[in-house]
C-alpha cells in the first residue's frame, strides 16, 4: 500500500491538502523568515519568564501566602499587595507536587498523601500530572525554580505540535511557528499557566498531528502515535480538557476519513484505519488504566454534585472582546451565573491572529476548503457553547464530563482552531508575495481591522483593564498595525510585501508579550513557603496528630511543603470527612475543602469531634480575639502616654495572662520596617517565663489593640514588659493608673492553652485524643445523624469508639500502642493490650485500605463515622495498614497487553 500525504497530487478538493500541481515558488528569503518566527519564539519566552528561567524571580504568586499569617507579619510595612486569582498554584499544584518530590527523593513513590482531610489518593491517580513530560522540571530544580521551566516546555511542546501537524498539512514551517506561537499565548493558555488544565491542553496539536497522519499513511503501526498521545494527555490530569481532546480527535478523523471516501478512496480501508484509531485511543487509556481505575474508584466516594451546570453557567458574551482586547469582560462584575473570572473567559488570541485567521478563512485554495469548513465549525461551535449557552449547552451538558465541568474551559478548542486558520493566513501572505492576487480579500481585512481599531479604543474604559493604563492602548495600536501588514501585502513592490510577512511573527510575539507580562505572576523565591516561627513550631511539636487553620491562615495545604498533618485542606475528601467537617463547622463545609470559617467560637474549638479526629492545636491570626476571660482595666479620665522604641516599659501583673490589652487613642504611626510590640512576662527574679509579639501595620486604626503572650503555664509571673521594636517614632496608647494596659486576657478552664504567639496565635487542645489510639469500648450505630450526634457529644468517652455496624465486643482494658511506622502509605503499630479493644485510626481511609494483625488479613472497619479501627485480640499484636489503589493490579495487566499489542502493530511497519 503506497502512503499519500495531504501535499500529494491526488488530494482532493474537501481539504485534504493543497492544490494539485506544481508547489509556489520557494521564497528567496524563507529560511530568514523561519529563523525570525523562531527568534519571536525566544524573545516572548525571554520576556514573558527570563527572570524566573535564570532564578531572579520565580513564575508563581509568593505574595499571596504574604497576605495571611504567619508570613504577613514577615513582610516590610510599605509592602502591598494588588491581588490575583492564583491562589491554587501555591495552595494546591506547588505544595502537592512538593510533597511528591521529596517524598519521591527519599525513596517513597507516594500512592497515598496523609496530610489533607484525613489523607487522599496522591500519585496512584497521578493528582499533580507528575508522569506527564510537562512537570519533569520538579523533579530536579527547586520548588521556585520549576514553575517556570515547566511552562517553558508546555510552551515548546505547544509550538513544536503545532508546526508539525500544520507541516502534515502541506503548510510552511514559518506559519506553522506562527501558529504555534499564537495557540501557546492564547488566553486560555497563559490564563492557567502552572495548572494542569495546560499540561493536558499542550498535546491537543499532537493529537491531531497524529490523527493525520494514520489517515494520510494508512497503515497499521501508523495510529500507534495517537495511543502514545492519548497516554500523554491523560497524564495531564486534567479530564474535562483530555476529554475535549478525545473528542476533537475523533471528530477530526471522522471528518478526514468521510473527505478521502468522497474522493473515491476504498470505504473498506477508511473503515478500517477509523476502527484501528478509535482502538488506539482505547490502547492509549489501556496504557493508563493503573492510573484510572484508582481515579474512577476515588470519585465513587466523593459527592460532587455542587459541580452540577446549568445553561446559565457560560461566560459572558461580552467578553468575548478579549479576543484581541486582553482580559476584557473579566475585571468587571457581569452578574456571572456562576463562578468564575479571567481564567474562565480570556479569549485572548490577538488582533494579528483575528486578522490572519479571516484571511485563512476566505482565502482562495480547494485543497484546504474542507480543512477551513472544519477548523470553523470547531471555533464557532465551541464558542458558542462557552460565550453564549443556550440550548446546545444544555443538550451538551447531559453527557458525562459536560455536565459537572465548567463549559468555559472548552474554549481551549477555539483557540487552537483560529490559530490553525490564522497559519492558513499566513500562508496565503507568502502567496502574495510572488503572486499578488487577492488584493481585494486582503483590503477588506485590513478594513475589518481598522475597525477593530476603533472599537477597541471605544471600549477601553480604565475599570476593565489591567493596570497601568497604558495596557488599554495596546489592542488598538495591535489592530492598527495588523491594518497595516495587510495593506502592505497588496503593495505593488515585492520588498514590502516580503517585509509584511516578517512583520507577522513579530507583532503576533509583541501582542502576546503585552497580553502575557502583566499578568504572568511573579515574586521573589525566598517568600515561596519562607520559614517562620509558626511553622518551625509546629515542625517540632505536631509529631503524628493534626491542626487545624482558620480564615486562610497557613494558606491551605500550604502544610504539605513542611510535612505538616492538617484538618482541611486544598483537596477534595470523602463525604463520610465532609459530614465531620459539617459537625465541626456548623453545618456549613465551605466550597467542599480550603479551611474553615473565620475565627471559630470557643466551643467549636472545643468540639469533641476536633479530639477524636487528633486535632492537636488550632492556629488562628494573632490578631483575631484572643480565648479566654477579659480583665477590664480602665478606669475614668485615661491620659495618654507613649511606648518609645527600644525603651521597655513594666507593668505588674499576677499569675497567667493570655493577652496584655492597649488602648490607642489616634492610629499608630510609628515608621520603621517591621514594628511591633512585644510582652515578655517575669518572675519575681526577673526571669523571662514567656514572650508574646504583635505586629503594628500600617492600616490599624484607633481602638483596643491587644499583644497575645502565650503565659498559661507561667502561673509565677509578676509582671509584663513591653517594647516597641522596630519603630522609629513612639505608640501614642491611653493610660490608666499609671500603667499602659487597657485590659487582660486571663486563661480559662476551657481545655486550651496558648503555646505560640508571633503572627499567629497556636493553642494547643489538651483534650485531643492520638490519631492512632487504643479504644477499649464500642457503640455501635448503624445510622449517620445519630453517630455523628454520638461524636459530638462530651458525655460519651475518650476511650469508646463508635463503629458503623457490628464487630467483636472490647474487654474495657486498656493497651500500650507504640507507632513503628506512620509512612503516607502504611501505617504499623504494636499493640500490648490487657484485653481485646479496638486500635483506632483517625485518617480517612476506609477505601482503598487493608489491614493485617500479626501478617494474617483483618477487617478495617468504619469507625467514629469518617475514621477506621482494627480489632484487636489481647496480648502483643503488631498491626499493620497499608494503601493498595483500588485496580491498580488491574490496571497495570491492561497497560502491559495495551502495550504489547501497540508493539505489534509498530513491528508490522518493519515487516
Amino acid at each position: 500500500m503506497t502512503s499519500t500525504t495531504v501535499a500529494d497530487a491526488t488530494t482532493d478538493d474537501e481539504g485534504n491538502g493543497p492544490e494539485p500541481g506544481p508547489r509556489h515558488r520557494v521564497l528567496a528569503s524563507e529560511r530568514r523568515l523561519t529563523l525570525l518566527a523562531l527568534a519571536c519564539v525566544v524573545g516572548v519566552v525571554a520576556l514573558t519568564m527570563g527572570s524566573s528561567l535564570i532564578g531572579l524571580r520565580t513564575l508563581t504568586v509568593p505574595d499571596l501566602l504574604s497576605v495571611q499569617e504567619p508570613w504577613r507579619s514577615q513582610q516590610p510595612q510599605d509592602w502591598t499587595f494588588a491581588g490575583t486569582w492564583f491562589g491554587d498554584q501555591v495552595n494546591v499544584m506547588l505544595p502537592d507536587t512538593a510533597e511528591f518530590v521529596d517524598r519521591l527523593w527519599d525513596g517513597d513513590f507516594p500512592s497515598w498523601s496523609p496530610y489533607n482531610n484525613g489523607g487522599t489518593p496522591f500519585g496512584a491517580i497521578d493528582d499533580v500530572a507528575v508522569f506527564s513530560p510537562t512537570t519533569w522540571p520538579y523533579m530536579i530544580l527547586p520548588l521556585w525554580l520549576a514553575p517556570a521551566w515547566s511552562q517553558l516546555v508546555v510552551t515548546l511542546v505547544t509550538i513544536a505540535g503545532m508546526a508539525l501537524f500544520l507541516r502534515r498539512l502541506g503548510v510552511s514551517r514559518l506559519a506553522g511557528i506562527v501558529a504555534g506561537l499564537a495557540f501557546a499565548t492564547s488566553g486560555f493558555m497563559y490564563v492557567w499557566t502552572n495548572w494542569p488544565q495546560t499540561r493536558t491542553a499542550a498535546f491537543l496539536p499532537w493529537m491531531f498531528w497524529a490523527v493525520e497522519r494514520a489517515v494520510q499513511r494508512r497503515r497499521a503501526s501508523s495510529v500507534v502515535p495517537i495511543a502514545v498521545i492519548t497516554a500523554l494527555v491523560y497524564v495531564g490530569y486534567f479530564p474535562a480538557v483530555a476529554a475535549y481532546i478525545f473528542g476533537s480527535g475523533v471528530l477530526y478523523g471522522g471528518y478526514r476519513l468521510v473527505a478521502l471516501r468522497r474522493d473515491g478512496v476504498d470505504g473498506r480501508e477508511l473503515r478500517r484505519i477509523g476502527g484501528l484509531g478509535l482502538a488506539a485511543i482505547a490502547l492509549g487509556l489501556g496504557l493508563v488504566a493503573w492510573l484510572i481505575l484508582p481515579f474512577t474508584d476515588y470519585l465513587g466516594g466523593l459527592d460532587l454534585g455542587y459541580r452540577e451546570q446549568t445553561t446559565q453557567c457560560h461566560a459572558p458574551a461580552r467578553s468575548l472582546g478579549s479576543l484581541v482586547f486582553p482580559r476584557y469582560g473579566s475585571a468587571t462584575d457581569f452578574d456571572f451565573a456562576c463562578p468564575t473570572g479571567e481564567h474562565e473567559t480570556e479569549a485572548f488570541a490577538g488582533a494579528m491572529v483575528v486578522g490572519l485567521a479571516v484571511v485563512g478563512l476566505f482565502a482562495p485554495g480547494r485543497g484546504r476548503r474542507g480543512l477551513r469548513t472544519f477548523f470553523l465549525a470547531l471555533a464557532a461551535v465551541t464558542g458558542m457553547l462557552a460565550y453564549l449557552g443556550g440550548p446546545g449547552l444544555w443538550l451538551v451538558q447531559q453527557f458525562p464530563v459536560f455536565d459537572e465541568n465548567r463549559i468555559m474551559r472548552i474554549r481551549v478548542l477555539m483557540s487552537f482552531a483560529l490559530a490553525v486558520l490564522a497559519a492558513f493566513g499566513v500562508e496565503r501572505l507568502r502567496a502574495e508575495v510572488d503572486t499578488p492576487e487577492r488584493r481585494r480579500l486582503l483590503a477588506g481585512v485590513a478594513g475589518l481591522m481598522a475597525v477593530g481599531a476603533l472599537l477597541t479604543w471605544r471600549i477601553h474604559d480604565w475599570p476593565d483593564i489591567p493596570s497601568p493604563p497604558l495596557h488599554g492602548w495596546i489592542p488598538v495600536a495591535a489592530c492598527v498595525a495588523a491594518a497595516a501588514v495587510f495593506l502592505a501585502a497588496r503593495a505593488p513592490h515585492t520588498a514590502l510585501r516580503v517585509g509584511a510577512v516578517a512583520l507577522v511573527p513579530l507583532l503576533v510575539g509583541a501582542e502576546a508579550v503585552g497580553a502575557i507580562r502583566p499578568y504572568w505572576p511573579t515574586g521573589d523565591p525566598d517568600d515561596l513557603y519562607a520559614e517562620s516561627s509558626t511553622t518551625d513550631f509546629l515542625s517540632e511539636h505536631l509529631g503524628h496528630e493534626r491542626f487545624v487553620s482558620t480564615d486562610y491562615t497557613l494558606q491551605p495545604s500550604a502544610n504539605r511543603v513542611y510535612g505538616l498533618r492538617a484538618l482541611t485542606g486544598r483537596t477534595f475528601y470523602e463525604d463520610t470527612w465532609g459530614d465531620l467537617l459539617e459537625a465541626i463547622n456548623g453545618g456549613r463545609a465551605g466550597l467542599r475543602s480550603l479551611s474553615l470559617v473565620p475565627y471559630l467560637p470557643v466551643e467549636r474549638v472545643q468540639s469533641p469531634v476536633l479530639d477524636r479526629l487528633a486535632v492537636r492545636y488550632y492556629v488562628t491570626d494573632a490578631a483575631n480575639p484572643i480565648y479566654g476571660e477579659a480583665r477590664d482595666l480602665r478606669q475614668p479620665g485615661g491620659g495618654r502616654t507613649e511606648l518609645r522604641p527600644d525603651e521597655p516599659v513594666t507593668i505588674p501583673l499576677e499569675g497567667p495572662v493570655r493577652a496584655v490589652g492597649l488602648d490607642l487613642p489616634v492610629p499608630p504611626n510609628t515608621g520603621g520596617e517591621r514594628p511591633r510590640v512585644e510582652v515578655e512576662l517575669l518572675d519575681a527574679d526577673g526571669h523571662v517565663l514567656a514572650t508574646g509579639s504583635q505586629r503594628l501595620f500600617r492600616w490599624l486604626q484607633s481602638g483596643p489593640w491587644h499583644v497575645p503572650v502565650p503565659g498559661d503555664g507561667a502561673p509565677t509571673t509578676v509582671a509584663a514588659r513591653l517594647t516597641l521594636v522596630d519603630a522609629d517614632r513612639p505608640l501614642v496608647v491611653r493610660e490608666y493608673g499609671g500603667s499602659p494596659a487597657a485590659y487582660l486576657v486571663l486563661p480559662e478552664a476551657d481545655g486550651l492553652r496558648l503555646v505560640h504567639a508571633e503572627g499567629t496565635a497556636i493553642y494547643e487542645r489538651t483534650t485531643a485524643l492520638p490519631r492512632i489510639r487504643w479504644a477499649s469500648e464500642a457503640i455501635v450505630e448503624p445510622d449517620a445523624r445519630r453517630r455523628l450526634e454520638l461524636l459530638a457529644d462530651p458525655e460519651v468517652p475518650a476511650s469508646t469508639v463508635v463503629l458503623s455496624g457490628p464487630g467483636p465486643r472490647p474487654s474495657g482494658r486498656s493497651a500500650d500502642v507504640e507507632v513503628v511506622e506512620d509512612s503516607g502509605d502504611a501505617i504499623r503499630a504494636r499493640v500490648d493490650a490487657d484485653g481485646d479493644g479496638y486500635l483506632v485510626v483517625a485518617d480517612a481511609i476506609q477505601r482503598g485500605w487493608r489491614a493485617e494483625v500479626d501478617g494474617e488479613a483483618a477487617e478495617l472497619r468504619a469507625a467514629d463515622h469518617g475514621v477506621v479501627a482494627v480489632a484487636v485480640p489481647a496480648g502483643t499484636h503488631e498491626v499493620r495498614l497499608a494503601y493498595v489503589p483500588p485496580g491498580q493490579r488491574t490496571g497495570i495487566w491492561i497497560a502491559v497487553l495495551s502495550a504489547l499489542v501497540l508493539v505489534g502493530l509498530a513491528l508490522t511497519a518493519v515487516r
